[in-house]
């Protein structure tokens, strides 16, 4: 397994080296995680400073601490599933009106867009 991680490396390069790289590369990895994960908790402190203040419209966007509390009420209550069930259905729902209106809406653009060019010219001689 110890060769495992040094595929992408070439086979010139000394182990000491590929060592080095290697480490590179995990600090590296480790610094990209680290800012993710600061940036998710600081995006969620806004987002909660930002409900608790008024600056944006609890009915709207809720708030991270509204959103754990009714977790843990639907999760202990047994309502988790019946909830996630209806978004989930509520989303198919949409998305397969969206996909069977969508391509009559361009039908209909098409055909009453080749009916205004051949009405056109008989309408604008009318005065």
């Amino acid at each position: 397994m110890e060769g495992a991680r040094y595929t992408c490396i070439k086979k010139d390069i000394s182990k000491n080296h590929q060592d080095f790289f290697y480490n590179l590369l995990k600090k590296r990895r480790r610094s990209i995680l680290i800012a993710q994960i600061s940036l998710l908790i600081i995006g969620i402190a806004l987002w909660e400073t930002a409900a608790q203040l008024k600056w944006i419209d609890t009915f709207l966007t809720s708030s991270p601490s509204a959103i754990w509390k009714l977790f843990i009420e639907y999760t202990l209550h047994g309502k988790l599933f019946h909830h996630v069930g209806i978004s989930v259905l509520e989303t198919l729902v949409g998305f397969f009106c969206r996909n069977s209106i969508r391509p009559n809406c361009s039908y209909w653009t098409m055909v009453v867009q080749f009916l205004g060019k051949g009405i056109r010219p008989l309408s604008s001689n009318i005065k």
